[in-house]
């Protein structure tokens, strides 16, 4: 539209022109409101302009919200990466620490004969903790998790610090679990077992509780992304 009324007023102000040396009338006309047309063209020109800045900035605006768009597509791609489908494997090792939390003695003076315990129930109960900690190992040496945590917030990527210390001290544990069963072939000395035993039910309890604000703070970073997460009933481990 600018551009219209601007190529208006240059192709009347060159008719005028031309009509000045054709009609002595029409030179008298320009000569005595010469002012007010020149007002007038003035005023036309600022509008044309104006317009044409304004059209400028829509313009600009829609290539700079293009732009946004792509890099939030970008973002979006990189976190759906990250959290499909880990987010749903955290959600289950955070609902089978939870559930396997109130179960596991943590103490070793709690593992004593005539509580109940036998020791395959206890193993049990290790082995379950183990494949938890081997889950969460797994979920955080995904080269997709890991760059798509540039995106998590300081309270999801403190989360992970702290359960990565976790796993470090548990992991040291087990080793020494493991060392001790092969130089045994009757199986692990009964001090060993009952205090890696300990040791599990402490790395389950710290797991149940730093695991929450981690679970909860990506399932509402894939809200803000608009990422689906799939949440149907699980089989949580060991456990129905």
């Amino acid at each position: 539209m600018a551009r219209y009324a601007m190529s208006a007023i240059f192709g009347f102000a060159i008719v005028a022109m031309l009509a000045m040396f054709t009609f002595p009338v029409w030179q008298a006309w320009i000569f005595q409101f010469q002012t007010l047309l020149a007002g007038l063209f003035a005023v036309g020109a600022a509008y044309a302009t104006v317009n044409q800045m304004r059209t400028s900035d829509v313009r600009a605006d829609q290539r700079h919200s293009e732009v946004l768009e792509l890099a939030i597509r970008s973002d979006r791609l990189k976190l759906e990466r990250a959290l499909v489908p880990f987010l749903r494997h955290l959600w289950i090792a955070h609902g089978s620490a939870k559930i396997l939390q109130p179960r596991v003695p943590n103490f070793q003076d709690e593992i004593e004969p005539g509580l109940g315990y036998t020791d395959s129930q206890l193993q049990f109960q290790i082995d379950v903790i183990w494949n938890i900690y081997r889950d969460l190992e797994e979920i955080f040496q995904a080269p997709a998790f890991i760059a798509g945590s540039d995106l998590f917030g300081g309270k999801e990527n403190f989360a992970v610090g702290k359960i990565k210390e976790t796993m470090k001290d548990f992991q040291s544990h087990r080793l020494l679990y493991l060392r001790d069963k092969e130089k045994h072939t009757s199986g692990v000395s009964r001090d060993q077992f009952v205090a890696t035993h300990a040791k599990a039910g402490s790395f389950n309890s710290l797991i149940a509780f730093q695991l929450e604000p981690l679970v909860s703070g990506l399932f509402e970073l894939a809200r803000k992304y608009q990422i689906e997460i799939d949440q149907s009933p699980a089989n949580f481990i060991g456990f129905s």
